[in-house]
């Protein structure tokens, strides 16, 4: 646990509004690069590491740090909400402006791209909002050659369901709820992407199998370097290709 506070945002940046945003992590103790997610993910572990050991150690003489940076991540979580209002889609999260110039961590959060990414990943952060001087709030990952996002929509609801149930905080389990309700046809194009289940859903790219009652897609993507929601109608991979890991989640 003192690995991972290490790894998260304590000081605060401060944002051009003058609001102190702080919780979010690292991909280490460096501080240059944030952690995302961009096809599969992992968001949830971090809540799953405080809720282990908050419930466990309650003597411990750290515990209120812990849970002081539990709080911070949560409400690093409700910050991002703002940004897809009215629609209830967990926003992707922060990023920092030269993060591409990473090597080692860019070559392995994006697969299958050539040269031309980094000039993209800048690209498509300033489709997103500009909060701070070298930060950008993104409602959906840069991404590549994998775009869909209901992964990591959903990983981002089990942190959340599990912090607010931690936490006590209603505003959290909202935040789970919704990424169910965005699934199920509380998006833009009014259409469950769980087959069987709502209405209105579409064929998915189940290619060997046909359709299965239950199933979900990689999930709604964007259309080339955008920001904004893009479901076209007809049927491919990888955005509307049966994906088991969504199901368990």
């Amino acid at each position: 646990m003192r690995q991972l506070i290490l790894c998260q945002e304590t000081d605060g940046i401060k944002l051009d509004n003058g609001h102190i945003l702080k919780g979010m992590f690292y991909r280490d103790e460096t501080h240059n690069v944030l952690q995302h997610f961009n096809h599969q993910s992992r968001e949830h572990y971090f809540a799953q590491a405080f809720e282990a050991i908050i419930t466990t150690y309650k003597d411990d003489e750290e515990f209120s740090t812990w849970v002081n940076s539990a709080k911070e991540y949560a409400n690093y979580l409700l910050f991002l909400q703002k940004y897809t209002y009215p629609y209830t889609m967990h926003a992707d999260g922060i990023y920092k402006e030269k993060e591409y110039t990473d090597k080692a961590s860019f070559d392995v959060q994006h697969l299958l791209v050539d040269s031309s990414a980094k000039n993209e990943y800048s690209i498509q952060l300033q489709k997103g909002e500009k909060v701070a001087n070298g930060f950008y709030v993104k409602k959906f990952p840069v991404w590549f050659s994998f775009r869909g996002n209901n992964g990591v929509i959903l990983s981002a609801a089990k942190s959340a369901g599990i912090l607010g149930n931690l936490l006590n905080k209603k505003e959290l389990i909202n935040v789970a709820r919704g990424q169910l309700q965005w699934i199920i046809g509380q998006n833009p194009f009014d259409q469950s992407m769980m087959y069987g289940e709502g209405y209105r859903y579409a064929q998915q790219y189940s290619v060997s199998s046909g359709e299965i009652v239950g199933e979900i897609p990689v999930g709604i993507e964007t259309n080339e370097n955008t920001d904004v929601p893009y479901w076209p109608f007809f049927n491919n991979a990888t955005y509307k290709e049966v994906w088991i890991g969504n199901v368990g989640k």
